[in-house]
């Protein structure tokens, strides 16, 4: 799927006069850490592709954060987009430490709103899970973009 979706970008790239020249690496080396020299983590692309998601339950993001650029300081960082916009710092941070649910949504739409308009990721497809549910819970409603969202909600018979 991954490799189909390339050509397909470097076909639609090569219609606006941009061409392009696809790499992929064995995942023993794409995804080595900044520290081992991985040509992600050490920001050696300029387009690429990977599968991602929030972390679940929670859907905390923290590889937006400034802090996060993986660099000789902090080999471990998980911002391997390296981008560093201090709004979206300032929204992701806020996230993290609020409570109320509805003011943490708000918080989620701000910090969406911002990576789409400036177009810091593009979402090319969804794969799609699996999820079963056990007949002796109750009260769970899956919703396609995180199944746990109502997690505090679920009863147990």
């Amino acid at each position: 799927m991954r490799e189909q979706t390339q050509v397909v970008a470097m076909q639609n790239l090569a219609d606006i006069g941009i061409g392009i020249e696809i790499q992929n690496g064995s995942y023993d080396i794409f995804w080595n850490s900044y520290g081992e020299g991985g040509p992600i983590a050490t920001g050696q692309f300029d387009i690429a592709q990977w599968s991602d998601s929030s972390d679940f339950p929670d859907p905390n993001e923290d590889q937006w954060l400034c802090s996060e650029i993986p660099s000789e300081d902090s080999p471990a960082g998980a911002n391997w987009y390296g981008i560093c916009d201090e709004e979206l710092n300032a929204l992701v941070q806020a996230q993290a430490l609020e409570m109320d649910p509805d003011k943490r949504i708000e918080l989620f739409h701000d910090i969406g709103k911002i990576i789409t308009e400036k177009v810091y990721w593009v979402g090319v497809w969804h794969d799609n899970d699996v999820w079963s549910i056990n007949r002796h819970t109750g009260n769970i409603k899956v919703s396609g973009a995180n199944p746990f969202w109502n997690c505090w909600e679920w009863d147990v018979y």
